[in-house]
């Protein structure tokens, strides 16, 4: 994936057969790529994280989740890449971010648009449609429930955690070796 010049390195096979597998959904999918790797929040609920991608689909049935064809409608989605274990928990990250994307206050005019969520699972056993990848579609309706279930399991945390601070950490910007 490339976006305004930018280079990615591989760093082996594993990372490679993982890559080459996006590049067939991505082939399959032909989305408009909106965002890589954004920032997006709740200024709601103070939270913040990068969601993947953000990306534009057509309407059409396509084969990227093993043997059915994955039928989506038109629209905004937000996307996330899973490289090692898939789980149910992945529904409420992304749910989170479409919910930080909907209400965006500099995105105004697509204001609650986000058609779906897809984890993008490149660590599957499936060995149909693209063989070792799976997607998991949510649609809108889905979304409000995750993200309901997002809220309660943060809430938790939140009543857990009311003192907590993000760490501040400080790096040389160069690092030698060093004689013994």
């Amino acid at each position: 994936l490339k976006q305004k010049g930018e280079i990615f390195t591989i760093q082996d096979q594993d990372e490679m057969w993982q890559v080459s597998k996006f590049q067939k959904w991505i082939t399959i999918v032909q989305p408009e790529i909106i965002a890589i790797e954004s920032m997006v929040y709740n200024e709601q609920y103070k939270e913040a994280g990068t969601l993947d991608l953000l990306l534009k689909i057509n309407e059409g049935k396509y084969c990227i989740a093993g043997k059915t064809p994955l039928e989506l409608p038109p629209g905004r989605y937000v996307a996330d890449l899973k490289s090692g274990g898939h789980y149910d928990e992945s529904s409420l990250q992304v749910a989170a971010y479409a919910e930080m994307v909907n209400n965006d206050p500099s995105n105004a005019e697509h204001k609650d648009d986000v058609k779906g969520t897809l984890v993008i699972h490149l660590n599957s056993i499936v060995k149909t449609g693209i063989p070792g990848l799976s997607t998991y579609y949510r649609n809108q309706e889905e979304i409000k429930e995750d993200f309901q279930q997002y809220r309660h399991v943060a809430q938790v945390w939140e009543d857990q955690n009311k003192n907590a601070m993000p760490r501040l950490l400080e790096f040389p910007s160069i690092i030698t070796k060093q004689e013994v």
